[in-house]
């Protein structure tokens, strides 16, 4: 499988109908390494995602996910998977989504990861499609782009704050 960088504007959502485009690229101050171990390491991501109420390995690259969201008018409890595929160790990896709850009803997606060394940094690129429920689709388009441009944003502040402050090379999960 060919892995890719190239540069897109950061933390870029677009909403249509009932599917929102992520993309975007973020420089983490860790090596590449380190940056692999921590977005696969559960307790990491829970740390870093907003929300995230419990994320527990379920079986080799499956995850179970309960989140609850918070913004606005929008207030959900959600439970969900997440399953990794096609991973390219120190270079790329594919994941899906699906989730339950609150307003959303239901939630599916699916997301690309591309990491790209950078001397003791990383570029990590990212895309993803999501496909949200018919209760967060009547909210409307414009609240749902700056909800999830901030959640992305936050997770991205946590997770550049706990690379530059943690040394996790030492940390295989």
């Amino acid at each position: 499988m060919e892995c890719w960088a190239h540069g897109i504007a950061a933390s870029v959502v677009t909403y249509t109908g009932d599917e929102m485009k992520l993309r975007g690229n973020k420089t983490i101050p860790a090596t590449i390494e380190n940056t692999w171990w921590a977005l696969r390491d559960p307790a990491v991501l829970c740390e870093c995602m907003p929300g995230c109420e419990s994320l527990n390995r379920a079986a080799d690259g499956r995850f179970d996910l309960v989140m609850r969201m918070k913004a606005g008018p929008i207030d959900a409890r959600l439970k969900g998977i997440v399953e990794l595929m096609d991973t390219v160790p120190l270079s790329c990896y594919e994941m899906s989504f699906k989730g339950q709850g609150g307003v959303a009803r239901s939630s599916q997606g699916y997301a690309r990861v591309n990491l790209c060394a950078a001397g003791e940094r990383t570029i990590l690129t990212y895309t993803a499609n999501v496909h949200v429920g018919s209760g967060i689709a009547r909210i409307g388009s414009r609240i749902v782009d700056t909800v999830a441009a901030i959640l992305m944003d936050r997770f991205f502040q946590a997770f550049v704050h706990h690379m530059a402050a943690n040394d996790i090379s030492q940390r295989k999960t």
